[in-house]
């Protein structure tokens, strides 16, 4: 594992490669009529050249795909690490380099514009971030991944609207989804929504997140105390 690190070489990579393995083992064997019984006569030359012409035909583009995946996995293993870090560092000019048409997602199905956005907010390019933050959005939909941020953004510009209605947006989809939730309570931390906050009490205990949610509350209703430093002692 360690070595494929620091070779660069993506862990997803013999996943890709099994499948075109297998293609290649099927279409040998019928070429070569392997798997044909004694009792069944085989297949005709003719037959089999025409089989492995088409076969081939068809390799080109799974070759293809293969290639520009393996290119973009090999992008990726940064992108993922400083993601999973919080440290971005990636220039402007090293982000480009990475292909987020095809393949739009990583291997964690997270989704690459989206994950861009970051960098180009950080470089004052905000416009710019939210934007891809939606790109990012429908490239996969099932995760709210690209509302979740577009929350956080709007929430450091102080827009307590758009950051309340895009991280509803993502904890109603996906309310098991720990950023999801951060960034919800965070909101309504910003807006001093009690009412709203306590509503979600319930759904938080049975979620065993009550000390998080009791965090949440106590930051708007006794400004400057730590809950979980208080119970360490």
């Amino acid at each position: 594992m360690e070595l494929m690190q620091d070779l660069n070489f993506p862990i997803a990579r013999p996943l890709m490669q099994s499948s075109l393995a297998l293609y290649m083992g099927l279409l040998l064997s019928i070429y070569l009529n392997r798997f044909t019984s004694k009792d069944i006569s085989p297949v005709k030359p003719i037959y089999s050249r025409v089989i492995l012409g088409l076969s081939l035909c068809l390799l080109i583009p799974g070759i293809i795909i293969h290639i520009l995946s393996y290119q973009s996995l090999t992008q990726q293993g940064r992108l993922l690490y400083e993601f999973n870090n919080g440290d971005y560092k990636l220039t402007l000019a090293e982000l480009d380099q990475i292909e987020d048409d095809f393949p739009n997602l990583t291997e964690t199905a997270m989704p690459i514009k989206a994950m861009k956005a970051r960098y180009f907010y950080l470089n004052n390019q905000k416009e710019r971030a939210h934007q891809v933050c939606l790109l990012g959005a429908k490239d996969n939909p099932q995760i709210y991944f690209g509302e979740s941020l577009k929350a956080q953004f709007y929430l450091q510009e102080q827009k307590q609207d758009s950051a309340y209605y895009y991280s509803k947006l993502a904890f109603d989809n996906l309310p098991n989804n720990m950023p999801h939730y951060n960034i919800y309570m965070n909101t309504l931390v910003a807006e001093k929504t009690l009412q709203k906050s306590i509503k979600h009490l319930n759904m938080f205990v049975l979620s065993r997140r009550y000390s998080d949610y009791l965090e949440h509350l106590f930051k708007f209703t006794c400004p400057g105390y730590c809950l979980r430093r208080c119970l360490c002692r």
